[in-house]
């Protein structure tokens, strides 16, 4: 038989007893091993993200330019068309109000404009216009005011109706404003005063030297 070294017993007995503390190391190496690997991995990870981000960013864009140029030209365009509308307003408003002088009177000529106004059977009303008369310059703003006044007890409504002769010369002559574009309303006893604003145009035949602009005033209060 052999004999048994007591050293040997006592190496087996300490690897026995720390046997579990060694697995568990190992065990807990491996885990430290493992999550070493996966921050290695994602930090390489990141790395390259990070790379690539820095390299776009480091390249220059170059649709920057071509943006730059399409926005001026569509500024540029805006502001050439505000510019147009702002030249084209002074003609615009001279063909809605029905005066195409070029916004210049003519002062080598003068009209004599008359003025006459008539009641419709039945109307009650003073009516009549300042004036009876007026000098013009063809091109130029004209203004006459009618005064109207009810004489009776009872509120009535009232409308304008108007007339330009020599016929030939009612295309050459442009209310602006005119009480006759509404209907006028007075209560018993009330008096006001109506304006009317006009242009004879620079285009009326030389021929004509005479205007009369006349009223008929109707009730047509309802009944």
């Amino acid at each position: 038989m052999f004999a048994i070294n007591p050293w040997h017993l006592y190496a087996l007995a300490i690897s026995e007893r720390f046997l579990p503390v060694f697995q568990s190391y190992k065990r807990f190496d491996a885990g430290i091993r493992a999550l070493a690997r996966l921050y290695t991995g994602y930090s390489e990870d990141a790395r390259s993200r990070l790379d690539t981000l820095s390299d776009i960013k480091s390249e220059p864009c170059m649709t920057h330019p071509v943006l730059s140029r399409r926005l001026a030209l569509r500024l540029t365009c805006v502001l050439v068309i505000v510019f147009a509308c702002g030249l084209a307003l002074p003609w615009l408003y001279r063909m809605l109000s029905g005066n195409d002088n070029n916004g210049d009177p003519d002062f080598s000529r003068q009209i004599e404009v008359q003025f006459s106004t008539a009641n419709s059977a039945g109307m009650a009303w003073a009516f009549y216009p300042r004036a009876r008369q007026l000098q013009v310059n063809p091109g130029a703003v004209n203004e006459m005011i009618f005064v109207a006044q009810n004489p009776t007890d009872k509120p009535m409504k009232a409308q304008a109706v108007p007339g330009i002769s020599p016929g030939k010369a009612a295309a050459w002559f442009h209310k602006t404003e005119c009480f006759c574009f509404t209907q006028q309303t007075l209560q018993p006893g009330e008096r006001i005063e109506m304006p009317v604003r006009f242009i004879v145009d620079r285009n009326l035949p030389g021929d004509v030297k005479h205007l009369t602009l006349a009223y008929t005033l109707f009730d047509v209060t309802a009944p």
